[in-house]
């Protein structure tokens, strides 16, 4: 099956897998530089900016500060919901969900070099979303969660291996994920491990975001086992 667009050669997107971290400041009990910096330093490989409730200039300037440190650090930093915002502070890229702006109209404002996220949270948006032009798809939400404002049913790590047996396309898993979470949704086929609230609330961000490393890398390192034993 093909999936996606031959255009499209991202800049970043040798990042789309390991930790990913969703930065919202109705959780940030500090500035999003600083959580920034410890997750970068912990090992984060994509940080999303995701403001539901800020004017759009806050986020403009949210946005070009956060891209400044994220290209120095060698991170993508991803702009939730706003391509147009994304391509004026020169991030790496852009999510939109199911009731945004169309694939192709977020597309068309980032260009091909830009990455381009979806939100699935059923099988069927997953296998639409494989012949968009994206460069990822997430999935979830994966267990219960206070953070997502939807109403979309969990998934379970059971969507993300259904999803992997069809699409080479990295898959994010969301949604109430924990630390002792990771290796299974990694095992279910999953590249990317999204949290939002388990990061921005730990203690010691840069400790917490390395220890996920550890347990992403070893899931990893396990599941491309099984896959060769299998071949």
């Amino acid at each position: 099956m093909e999936n996606g667009s031959s255009e499209r050669v991202p800049s970043a997107k040798n990042c789309l897998w390991g930790i990913y971290v969703i930065l919202d400041s109705k959780i940030a009990g500090r500035p999003h530089d600083e959580i920034v910096a410890e997750a970068i330093r912990g090992g984060a490989r994509v940080i999303q900016l995701r403001e539901k409730a800020l004017p759009r200039r806050e986020i403009l300037t949210l946005a070009r500060t956060l891209a400044r440190l994220c290209k120095e650090a060698g991170v993508a930093l991803i702009v939730n919901d706003h391509p147009e915002i994304a391509a004026e502070a020169d991030a790496d890229g852009a999510h939109i969900g199911q009731e945004d702006m169309s694939v192709q109209e977020a597309r068309r404002i980032l260009g091909h070099q830009k990455i381009l996220g979806v939100s699935t949270h059923t099988f069927d948006q997953a296998l639409a979303a494989m012949s968009q032009p994206v460069d990822y798809i997430s999935v979830g939400p994966i267990f219960p969660t206070r953070t997502k404002e939807n109403t979309w049913p969990v998934v379970g790590p059971e969507l993300v291996e259904r999803v992997r047996r069809i699409t080479t396309l990295p898959i994010t898993a969301i949604g109430g994920i924990k630390k002792h979470d990771v290796k299974s949704l990694v095992l279910a086929g999953a590249d990317n491990i999204a949290m939002i609230s388990e990061i921005m609330l730990a203690r010691d961000i840069a400790q917490y975001v390395r220890e996920l490393v550890e347990s992403f890398e070893s899931a990893m390192r396990e599941r491309i086992r099984r896959y060769v034993s299998n071949v």
